[in-house]
C-alpha cells in the first residue's frame, strides 16, 4: 500500500504533500475512483509519508474523512513540549500525554509521527469525527469526555497565553466541539469478590517482574496498588508520598497528608491509617538509596510510569469494563471504609472536600439489612415520659 501514496514538496512550500487514488463505496451504493491530495502538514518526509500511509488505509476501511492539514503553524510536539514546561496544572504531564495520543488516533499515525505534525490539523471536523469514532470503536464516553477535557483545557484563553510566540491555528471551533453525554450516576460498583481476590494475586506478580527485570516502574506499580488498595491514597499522592509522610502515634501508623514540599492535596488534607504489615513490607521492599525521600523508586518518570500506566494497565485487564483504571482501586477502599465504619468515617479518609461527594458514590453500600425501627416499649417507659412532658 505504501508504494501506492506519492510523498512530494511543490514548489515554493515547505511542507511535504501526498496523493493517491483509492476505491471507495458512494452513496448509491456503487463504487468510485477517488484522487486525495493533501498536504502532509509537516517538513519531516518519512512523517508525511507515514501520515499519507495511514490516511489511504483509513479510507479504505471506512471512507474516513481525512482532515486537512494547515500550514505554516507550529508543531504538535512543541506544544506538548511548552505545556510541559510551562503549565502549573498538577496534572500537565499526563495531559500533554493524552493530547498528543488524541491527534495520533484523530489522524491514523504514531504518536511519534503525530508530534512532528502542524496543528493545523487540529479541526473542529477532524476532533467531532475522532469523538464519534471513539465511542463507536467502544471506547467508554466517560473516558472519550475526560480525554476531550483535557485536550480542550490546553487550549482554553488561560492556556494559550502559556504558548508565546508559537504560531497557532484559529482553535476556537476546535475548542468548541460538543462533549459526549455520560449518565450522570455516579454510584461505584464494588469490585467483585473473586476478581478483587484474583487482583491481590497477581499483584505480586508486579515486584517478581520488576526485581527479574530490574523495572522500578514496575516495582512502584507494585507498591502504588497496595497504597490505593489499602489506604485510598490518589495515583499523585502515591508518587509524591515520602517516609517522612509517615508517622506513628499510639503504635498506630498513618499517612500524614498534607500541603507541603510544593504538594497540594486534591482534596481536604488528612491522616490515613496503614496497617502495620503493609508499613513493613514497604519499608523491606522500597529500600531509600541515597537519601531517598520518596517512597516510590526512581526518578520521577519512573514513579509517574509506575503509579500510572503500569497499574492501569494491570486493573483494566482484570476490570475491562471500568474507565478509571488504577483509581477503581481507590473508590473500592471507600466503598470498603462506607460498608464498616459509614459515610461519615469514609468521607475523612478519603478526604474529600464535601461529604456530599461521598455520599453520592457510597450510600448503596450502606448495610441496610440490619436496621431495625427504633421502639420506645409502647405503653411506657419513654412514650409515657414524653406524655407527661
Amino acid at each position: 500500500m505504501a508504494k501506492n501514496v506519492n510523498i512530494y514538496k511543490p514548489k515554493g512550500k515547505d511542507v511535504f504533500y501526498f496523493n493517491f487514488r483509492v476505491k471507495v463505496n458512494d452513496a448509491a451504493g456503487g463504487v468510485k475512483s477517488m484522487q486525495v491530495n493533501r498536504s502532509a502538514g509537516t517538513s519531516d518526509r518519512r512523517a508525511a509519508q507515514s501520515i499519507g500511509n495511514a490516511m489511504r488505509d483509513r479510507m479504505l476501511v471506512d471512507y474516513f474523512k481525512a482532515p486537512k492539514l494547515r500550514e505554516g503553524f507550529a508543531t504538535i510536539g512543541e506544544v506538548e513540549r511548552v505545556f510541559k514546561e510551562k503549565s502549573n496544572a498538577r496534572t500537565a504531564q499526563a495531559m500533554a500525554r493524552i493530547f498528543v495520543r488524541v491527534v495520533a488516533e484523530m489522524c491514523g499515525v504514531t504518536v511519534e509521527a503525530a508530534r512532528r505534525l502542524s496543528t493545523g490539523c487540529l479541526t473542529r471536523e477532524a476532533f467531532i469525527e475522532w469523538r464519534l469514532q471513539a465511542v463507536a470503536a467502544g471506547k467508554p464516553a466517560i473516558t472519550v469526555r475526560s480525554e476531550m477535557l483535557s485536550v480542550k483545557a490546553m487550549f482554553s484563553r488561560r492556556g494559550s497565553e502559556l504558548y508565546g510566540k508559537l504560531r497557532l491555528p484559529d482553535l476556537e471551533g476546535f475548542r468548541r466541539v460538543a462533549l459526549p453525554e455520560v449518565l450522570a450516576d455516579k454510584k461505584f460498583r464494588r469490585i467483585a469478590e473473586e476478581t478483587l481476590a484474583r487482583m491481590d494475586e497477581a499483584a505480586e506478580g508486579l515486584w517478581v517482574r520488576g526485581e527479574e527485570g530490574n523495572d522500578d516502574a514496575l516495582r512502584n506499580a507494585w507498591a502504588a496498588y497496595w497504597l490505593m488498595r489499602l489506604c485510598g491514597l490518589r495515583n499523585n499522592e502515591v508518587m509524591a508520598l515520602r517516609w517522612s509522610w509517615i508517622a506513628e502515634r499510639d503504635g498506630v501508623a498513618f499517612v500524614e497528608i498534607r500541603q507541603r514540599d510544593g504538594f497540594m492535596p486534591k482534596g481536604s488534607a488528612g491522616d490515613v491509617p496503614v496497617s502495620a504489615e503493609l508499613l513493613a513490607k514497604l519499608r523491606a521492599r522500597m529500600k531509600r538509596e541515597d537519601g531517598q525521600e520518596c517512597v516510590l523508586l526512581g526518578l520521577p518518570t519512573m514513579r509517574q510510569q509506575g503509579a500510572h500506566g503500569k497499574l492501569n494497565e494491570f486493573v483494566r485487564g482484570f476490570l475491562p469494563d471500568r474507565a478509571k483504571g488504577a483509581y477503581e482501586l481507590r473508590k473500592q477502599y471507600g466503598s470498603e471504609m462506607a460498608r464498616t465504619y459509614g459515610i461519615e468515617t469514609a468521607a475523612k479518609l478519603l478526604r474529600h472536600a464535601s461529604i456530599s461527594t461521598t455520599w453520592g458514590h457510597y450510600f448503596d453500600d450502606l448495610k441496610m439489612r440490619d436496621v431495625k425501627g427504633l421502639s420506645a416499649g409502647f405503653g411506657g417507659g419513654a412514650v409515657a415520659a414524653v406524655k407527661g412532658a
